[in-house]
């Protein structure tokens, strides 16, 4: 038809057939999924269009997470001999990356195509809303309808877009930013305070002391409320932590001082970080991964932080009572044999 109408005929090249893990051909009889249900999920358009054109394509460019832009400047058709298997986990890894893009974009850009508020924060709004007629969310209800809650959602998109999949498995996994952890969540999951990895001999400073670093927390006031400053503050608490564990190793030793190195200092902070972090995941989060501990107090802001801390203190208070009656129990029992 080219010829005969006296056109140059265009290069063309064919993409192999796509298989799913099965080795079988994808079809709608197969429940293979179309473009809208794609949208639907929550999926972006950049995303999906990442993920199709590297299915059957060939190319050198060095990594696979590519913008529009990316793509054009790069397009060739140089594709993949025989047939391709879709991995849709290839999806769930594009769409965490191309998150993570939008995310160290300046939230003013014009382009909605790059915004995580219009193509994520605005669904997860949507779907929290309806949540609330059979849920009670009482943290998200606190923000008034609207913009409001939107700034909320992408306030946690900012600092937790790298896992960004889906708006409902975004709320699963954040369910702790619209709900208090319930005092049963918490009760069952009470960390030891122990220290892991420190050479043998590094004494155990008591627990009672430990939670009194805490309350370092609870004295910054609302207006110096900021992710900075509660860094700083857990830092704090860290090296005062790992300083009541080598002031106890040296009242042990006694003067000589040769045991202390460097090396022993920075395995027993890094060992205390560890604690102080797992700590505060509990208290603010039941133990659940989320962003960073500080980001998260931050987002929550000082009234909601403070309380879950302060009920996790009389939780941990009321565990470490029972651990002392059962040592002194077993204590006990070790005499009377």
């Amino acid at each position: 038809m080219y010829q005969a109408f006296g056109w140059e005929p265009p290069a063309f090249a064919h993409v192999g057939l796509l298989l799913d893990k099965n080795k079988q051909k994808l079809s709608k009889r197969t429940g293979s999924i179309d473009v809208a249900s794609f949208r639907e999920l929550g999926i972006f358009p950049e995303t999906l269009t990442n993920f199709v054109a590297l299915l059957g394509w060939s190319h050198n460019v060095g990594r696979d997470v590519m913008s529009m832009e990316d793509l054009v400047r790069n397009s060739s058709m140089k594709y993949t001999r025989g047939d391709s298997i879709v991995g849709f986990e290839k999806l769930d890894f594009l769409q965490k990356r191309h998150a993570a893009r939008y995310a160290s974009m300046p939230e003013e850009s014009d382009n909605p195509l790059h915004s995580l508020r219009h193509l994520a924060a605005k669904p997860i709004v949507t779907l929290l809303d309806e949540r609330l007629a059979q849920q009670d969310l009482p943290v998200y209800a606190s923000y008034p309808e609207g913009e409001a809650r939107e700034d909320f959602i992408t306030s946690i998109l900012k600092v937790d877009a790298q896992n960004y999949t889906n708006p409902t498995d975004f709320i699963q996994r954040n369910i702790h930013f619209f709900i208090a952890p319930t005092l049963s969540e918490i009760s069952v999951s009470v960390p030891t305070l122990k220290l892991h990895k420190v050479p043998t001999g590094i004494p155990y400073v008591p627990a009672p002391e430990t939670m009194v670093l805490f309350h370092g927390l609870l004295e910054i006031q609302d207006e110096n409320w900021r992710s900075d400053v509660l860094r700083e503050r857990i830092a704090w608490i860290t090296e005062q932590g790992a300083g009541l564990s080598l002031t106890a190793l040296s009242e042990e030793r006694g003067a000589d001082e040769s045991w202390r190195t460097q090396e022993l200092e920075r395995v027993v902070i890094k060992a205390w970080a560890k604690l102080v972090h797992g700590y505060l995941r509990w208290a603010v989060a039941a133990g659940k991964p989320g962003p960073d501990g500080a980001e998260m107090m931050n987002i929550l802001g000082r009234e909601e932080t403070v309380k879950r801390l302060k009920l996790a203190e009389k939780v941990m208070s009321k565990e470490l009572a029972k651990r002392e009656k059962i040592k002194g129990d077993e204590l006990e029992a070790a005499n009377w044999v």
